[in-house]
């Protein structure tokens, strides 16, 4: 598990309140494939927020802005095998960093409410056993989307439906009822 004070500094700044409370978020992790060509994974660690920034005038009109996404990675996982093993190891080293990095209280911890990750049941389970049973887990939609589009299966067409819904409802059982 990789990390720098600068990044450790930041999510320090994004995830408590001044007076060192944490605060719900959600974490996000995906393997990213043939990091290497002996088979090595690297895993992102990061949260995501949504800032919303109202339309404003420019010179070319009124610019439409809305939502914007923004990542903060917290640490990267190296690792060889996409299992339990790895995952449950990264998300127990980071929900301690506050205590073993930031010098709080043993009992506070960084507070990941919702996870979202590909449809690994390894990456999930992971997240149950790590960050708590009341953990939301969520599939990516970015995922979902892909899967779809990629075999020319269009979400928004109707007549893709008999297609869709047994992929969803298999997703759905590898996540938590929320």
């Amino acid at each position: 598990v990789l990390s720098s004070k600068e990044i450790l500094e930041s999510a320090k700044k994004a995830l408590f309140t001044s007076d060192n409370q944490p605060i719900d978020t959600v974490l996000k992790m995906d393997a990213t494939f043939k990091l290497a060509n002996n088979g090595w994974l690297l895993s992102p660690l990061c949260t995501e927020t949504a800032r919303f920034e109202p339309p404003h005038r420019s010179s070319s009109g009124l610019k439409r802005t809305g939502h914007k996404h923004v990542i903060l990675p917290i640490a990267f996982l190296v690792h060889t095998t996409e299992n339990t093993v790895p995952y449950k190891h990264a998300l127990k080293l980071l929900v301690n960093i506050p205590n073993t990095h930031f010098g709080f209280p043993v009992n506070i911890r960084f507070c990941f409410k919702w996870f979202v990750a590909d449809n690994s049941r390894q990456a999930q389970n992971a997240a149950k056993d790590e960050l708590g049973e009341d953990v939301i887990i969520l599939n990516c939609q970015d995922h979902l989307l892909r899967k779809f589009n990629d075999n020319k299966v269009k979400v928004r067409d109707t007549d893709n439906i008999s297609v869709i819904e047994p992929c969803i409802r298999a997703m759905s059982r590898a996540a938590t009822a929320n």
